[in-house]
């Protein structure tokens, strides 16, 4: 009997430090599979739709995640010049380094 006790409290254990680990990597690991499978192919469609797009120089440019994405600035201002570059998932890092803004010259980058 104390040999069962010995190897189910070493199974629980076992099972209690794979669930620790679990919980501090699992976030970074979902986070990973979340980016590379769904984030950055959208991304990647969208920047390329993006660039498809005519010029529209000194244009107002929104930037951002999700939020800017679904805004829809132009039926707002319609008398501004308004281009929505948000990206769901997107970070301001990322957002600075698009191309896409250079391209237009814009006149405010939001």
């Amino acid at each position: 009997m104390k040999l069962f006790y010995k190897i189910s409290l070493a199974l629980n254990l076992i099972l209690l430090v794979v669930l620790l680990g679990a919980a501090v990597f699992g976030k970074k690991i979902v986070k990973d599979i979340v980016t590379q499978y769904i984030i950055s192919p959208r991304k990647e469609q969208k920047q390329t739709m993006f660039q498809a797009c005519p010029i529209s120089k000194g244009a107002i440019i929104f930037l951002g995640n999700s939020i800017t994405e679904g805004g829809n600035f132009a039926e707002l201002f319609p008398e501004k010049n308004i281009l929505n570059r948000g990206i769901g998932g997107d970070i301001t890092s990322v957002c600075l380094e698009m191309d896409e803004i250079l391209r237009h010259q814009p006149s405010s980058c939001l």
